[in-house]
């Protein structure tokens, strides 16, 4: 009756894991919407900033001082592209530790059969662990895409000034 219950309690904690992939699926899958909305962004960003280097080629005297904004914000543009990448690398990365952490549980599962009553103590303490991290890696990419925006929204400010000085 005892390795019943635990394999029951086994299930339950794999069923608990099955939950928070699901709930990394849902936020990689945010994320990427996310990128994508960012890359459209800095795509138009980028069209506008080019826009305007046309048009301050003919008041270089008068707008030199709007000619060091623009190449400002040019730079912030590449720092943002690089850290959208920096993101998509993280994404992948964790999709792949997060599958040879489920194929090393699946091994363990097995092995379970005839050793349950020493290994059990030892993947629950594993599945904490994990638990853990994906909560971090969580908070690290909710926090970092807030930055995003954040950043993303100063930029359309910019530009939005630059464009009323423009005439």
């Amino acid at each position: 009756m005892r390795v019943e219950e635990m394999f029951d309690s086994i299930s339950q904690q794999l069923a608990q894991m099955v939950a928070h992939v699901q709930e990394v699926r849902q936020s990689n899958i945010r994320i990427e919407r996310k990128i994508g909305e960012l890359q459209d962004q800095v795509a138009d960003l980028t069209y506008r900033v080019e826009r305007l280097e046309q048009q301050v080629a003919g008041l270089e005297q008068r707008l030199a001082g709007l000619e060091q904004r623009v190449a400002s914000l040019e730079q912030r543009v590449a720092s943002l592209e690089h850290r959208v990448s920096a993101l998509e690398d993280r994404v992948g990365l964790l999709e792949q530790r997060f599958e040879t952490l489920r194929e090393d549980v699946e091994k363990k599962v097995d092995f379970l059969a005839g050793k349950i009553d020493y290994q059990f103590g030892m993947l629950h303490e594993e599945l904490m662990q994990f638990k853990t991290r994906i909560h971090d890696e969580l908070y690290s990419y909710r926090y970092r895409q807030g930055e995003i925006e954040k950043r993303l929204g100063e930029l359309e400010q910019r530009v939005a000034r630059l464009e009323e000085r423009l005439p």
